[in-house]
């Protein structure tokens, strides 16, 4: 027969391989990944997923290339996130631009808009760009200026434009709204 001691020690030995077998389950399937693949910077990251599918996940961020300049960069996993497509960069306007502060959402057909600041060095001048995808992510289309922030000169620089598109239903389903 066992004693109470006996017991004791096989509940708290089962207890202790039941924690570690599910920490090493979580380790083993929970995983970040680095997507950005970054080498000097890459900052403020924007997720977006698509309330229609959500193994549709796009992430754009503010990433550092080559020759002294911040670019705006994405990336888009149609599973759940277990693979990524190559980074996309976005081109600025004027080479000499920088940009920053990606934001990003899905209309009710699956498009994907993205809204950002390309601006100078000097922070002189900035504009707010929207870029659609019809591709879920891979490309973007020609840039829509939809801010200047040199019209009005009491408010520069520009910082997060942040974006959001109705998908109510309703007579302004479709609308795009930055702040």
């Amino acid at each position: 027969m066992l004693t109470e001691n006996l017991v004791n020690k096989l509940l708290v030995k089962n207890f202790l391989t039941l924690i570690f077998a599910c920490f090493l389950f979580l380790f083993l399937n929970g995983q970040n990944v680095n997507i950005s693949e970054g080498n000097v910077f890459d900052g403020e990251p924007y997720i977006a997923v698509n309330p229609q599918n959500s193994k549709h996940i796009l992430v754009a961020w503010m990433g550092w290339v080559p020759y002294n300049y911040i670019a705006i960069k994405t990336r888009v996993s149609f599973d759940g996130g277990q693979t990524w497509s190559n980074t996309a960069f976005i081109p600025h306007e004027n080479s000499a631009d920088q940009s920053a502060d990606p934001s990003m959402d899905f209309d009710t057909d699956g498009n994907v808009f993205l809204a950002y600041i390309d601006y100078s060095k000097v922070l002189d001048t900035g504009f707010v760009y929207v870029r659609k995808s019809v591709d879920g992510g891979l490309s973007w289309g020609a840039p829509v200026k939809v801010i200047d922030a040199s019209s009005d000169g009491e408010h520069r620089p520009i910082d997060r434009p942040w974006m959001s598109i109705d998908r109510s239903g309703g007579i302004y389903d479709g609308a795009i709204y930055i702040t």
